[in-house]
């Protein structure tokens, strides 16, 4: 019994563990988000410094949905739903258009030659590197060969700055979205592709 006992505390104790760093790695992230809200959703608009659960919950779903959409996150188990390489172009048609999309981007059109490009390429970073080193005095290397940056001073803000600021709020005041919507749909009338659901009924005359 007591070496079951034990086992017992050793295994609450280590989740414990686990469940407290994350906790706090998601508290970590959730003040990051934050931050990143009120830095550039809210930038200059003077709204406050703090951020609301509504605004977490839209800042964290559109960048994942952002994040699923281009390939940079995906979902455990979604092949078994759907497989994105079906919606891929087949290799076979790749091959047709790979001269012109190497000369487009100025690649090389073989494996051969753009492996000798890149290395070329980053021979010539690393020597850059090595030969600013000495005249670098923010880079410094330790004992190991570890790299180390150091803090960069910070840079006094350019006079003037916060009057340029409200000079240009002035000229860009705020509008609601129903009305940038209504404006965007009277000069280009957007709104002709709706349709309603069904299909079947008639879509009305003025959607905005």
């Amino acid at each position: 019994m007591e070496g079951n006992e034990q086992d017992l505390r050793e295994f609450l104790e280590r989740h414990l563990r686990e469940l407290t760093q994350v906790r706090t790695q998601t508290l970590a992230l959730l003040e990051g988000v934050k931050v990143f809200i009120i830095t550039t959703y809210r930038g200059g608009t003077g709204t406050g410094t703090t951020a609301t659960g509504r605004e977490l919950e839209i800042a964290v779903l559109s960048h994942l949905a952002d994040g699923i959409r281009c390939g940079d996150l995906y979902v455990i188990g979604s092949e078994e739903y759907a497989d994105y390489r079906e919606q891929l172009l087949p290799w076979e048609e790749c091959e047709t258009r790979l001269l012109e999309y190497c000369q487009t981007l100025g690649l090389p059109d073989s494996a051969e030659a753009f492996v000798r490009q890149l290395k070329d390429s980053l021979t010539q970073v690393a020597n850059k590197v090595d030969d600013s080193y000495p005249d670098n005095i923010e880079l410094t290397l330790d004992e190991e060969g570890r790299p180390h940056l150091k803090r960069l001073k910070v840079e006094p803000l350019p006079k003037g700055l916060e009057e340029f600021k409200e000079a240009v709020r002035s000229h860009m005041p705020e509008r609601h979205l129903l009305d940038v919507l209504k404006h965007a749909h009277y000069w280009i009338n957007y709104a002709r592709h709706f349709t309603p659901p069904s299909g079947s009924a008639p879509p009305p005359k003025n959607w905005v």
